[in-house]
């Protein structure tokens, strides 16, 4: 993280109204924010702030929006698609089979769905409980490409997750549930 994002921006002045101790304890806070990042993201990133105009750092929550738009944090790591699934949201789509499908909407985008994406989240839970089935089928007997063991390995990753989040453990999730 320091080679790749600050080593770069060294001697990059602050941003205009930051007092030295300010700016040193807020580029400590984007290291611990920005570490899960990959070494390309973050070239991508320190390159991006050279570029701005002005020739200084930006604010750092301006750097935090733009690491997030390069590379979202996993859901370990990202406050929001972990509030979003302890929230009575995640709980609610728990019990209606779609929780994965939410948290993968919550990695990718911004403010909560409403009732439209709901209704999409519900209808590609529907497809992908489909295909959860034809694919153990296909493992039972050999036939899945790697491809499709990949996409079904982190499929209960995220279920996992969204478990692990909701603090479940092992549950039953039924006949309309994410698929056990």
């Amino acid at each position: 993280m320091r080679a790749r994002l600050l080593a770069p921006l060294d001697g990059l002045p602050r941003p205009k109204g930051a007092s030295a101790a300010d700016h040193a304890k807020d580029i400590e806070h984007l290291v611990g924010k920005l570490a899960y990042m990959s070494e390309d993201a973050l070239d991508g990133l320190a390159e991006l702030i050279l570029r701005q105009p002005g020739h200084r750092w930006p604010a750092l929550g301006l750097v935090r929006s733009w690491a997030y738009a390069i590379e979202a944090p996993p859901p370990g790591v990202s406050d929001y698609a972990t509030s979003i699934i302890r929230s009575v949201m995640g709980r609610t789509a728990w019990d209606g089979g779609y929780a994965v499908e939410l948290l993968r909407h919550a990695r990718k985008a911004g403010p909560p769905p409403g009732a439209y994406f709901i209704d999409k989240l519900r209808d590609e839970a529907h497809w992908n409980r489909r295909r959860l089935a034809d694919l153990r089928a296909q493992r039972e007997v050999g036939r899945c490409s790697e491809a499709e063991l990949r996409w079904l390995a982190a499929w209960h990753e995220d279920e996992a997750l969204c478990r692990m989040i909701l603090g479940q453990g092992e549950m039953d999730l039924g006949e309309e549930g994410a698929a056990a």
